[in-house]
Parts: C-alpha cells; structure tokens; sequence
C-alpha cells in the first residue's frame, strides 16, 4: 500500500465549507491524474460532514470528472457539450500546477536572459595604465643562503689565524675554525681598541677549515 499526502494552504482564514472541499477535491483529482495517467477512478472515504454531501459539492463532481484533456481548464455538465469540445479541439489552458524544478528552471532561464546587458562594457580608452612590474622572482626551497666570497686571504687575516693557530698547538687545545675562530675574528681589535676586520673581510667557513688544514699537514 502506497500513501500520499497533499497539503493546502489558504491565503486567508477559510471555513471548511463545501466550497472549499470542492477547490481541494478538485486540485488532488488533477494531481493524482497528472502522477498516475493510467488513473480511472477515485474512491473517497470521508466522514458524515455535511459538507460532503450537499448539493455544492455534489454539482461539481461531474464536471471535475469530465476533464479529459490535459491543461484544459473547461468543464461541462452535458456529455454533448463535452464531445462537441473534443471535436472542435479549442482548450482553455492555463498553468495549474508548477513544481519547484519549473519555477526553477525558469527563473534560470530569466536569468540567463537578462546576465547579458548586466555586463559592463570597458571602452579602450577607459583602461587604467598598470605599473610595470618585474615577473622573474627569485626562487628558491627555503634554504638558509650563504654567500661565498672566492677572495684571496690577506697577509693581515694570514697573520691572524697563524696567531691563532699557534695558540691552540702550544696550549694543545685546538680552536674551533667554524665556531670559536670565526666568533673571534667578527669582534677582534687592536691596541687602538680599533677593529681589525671590516664586514668586507670576514672569511667563511670554508676559508677557515681549508686554512687550518692545510697548517695542520705542515
């Protein structure tokens, strides 16, 4: 057993009298027509209202059952008439019923009708001049950057790590080249209290590892 429920809804505060029995029998019939196509008869079970059987809502079941033709809003109370309507074939039609995915697809559709003259038109003249900006970017892994200096150890920064070297041998302590001797070579001054590298000077990691090495194999 299938159930189906309909639900009607009044604009304003509506008795429950024969006429709107009538309007609601009259909507249900077209809707189960238009679900089932196959559908020939209806039974009603309802309750010993009077509204259910007196005489408005007895007249218009004839012509509730007489609409054969779909969309066509005319009803007749003589067969004759009904068949000389089919004959000539002049329907009435208007929209009954409208489901949600019509009023959808139209409102689409009048969208897509008037989306066109909302666009705005750019003339050529009216286009703003953009700065011209550089499109290479450095690029790059987030890597910590290092730059290398291929420069020539001066005679001055020779005889500071030879010095520095030198004391590290005698106290058998070897200075850290990487930590200890570059720390020390970023802060060291003379007798002035003068400094006596300057930024341009200071040697790199590198530069201190290979220059160790290479006193160590002496």
């Amino acid at each position: 057993m299938e159930t189906m429920t309909f639900v009607h809804v009044f604009e304003s505060a509506t008795a429950k009298d024969s006429s709107s029995v009538s309007a609601i029998l009259d909507e249900v019939f077209i809707q189960l027509k238009t679900i089932m196509l196959e559908l020939q008869s209806i039974y009603i079970l309802s309750y010993n209202a009077g509204c259910y059987h007196c005489a408005q809502t007895l007249i218009p079941a004839p012509q509730i059952a007489k609409r054969v033709e779909e969309g066509c809003v005319k009803t007749f109370i003589r067969h004759s008439s009904l068949v000389q309507h089919l004959g000539y074939g002049k329907h009435k039609r208007i929209l009954e019923y409208e489901t949600l995915f019509d009023r959808a697809m139209i409102d689409y559709a009048t969208h897509l009708d008037c989306g066109a003259s909302k666009c705005s038109t750019v003339l050529e003249g009216s286009k703003p001049s953009l700065p011209t900006v550089p499109t290479t970017l450095p690029m790059g892994w987030a890597l910590e950057w290092t730059q290398y200096r291929s420069t020539k150890v001066t005679d001055n920064q020779k005889q500071y790590l030879n010095s520095k070297f030198q004391i590290g041998e005698r106290t058998g302590k070897t200075a850290d080249p990487t930590d200890e001797v570059s720390k020390a070579m970023r802060t060291a001054k003379d007798r002035n209290g003068e400094r006596l590298f300057s930024y341009g000077n200071f040697l790199t990691n590198q530069q201190f590892s290979s220059y160790f090495s290479r006193l160590a194999s002496k």
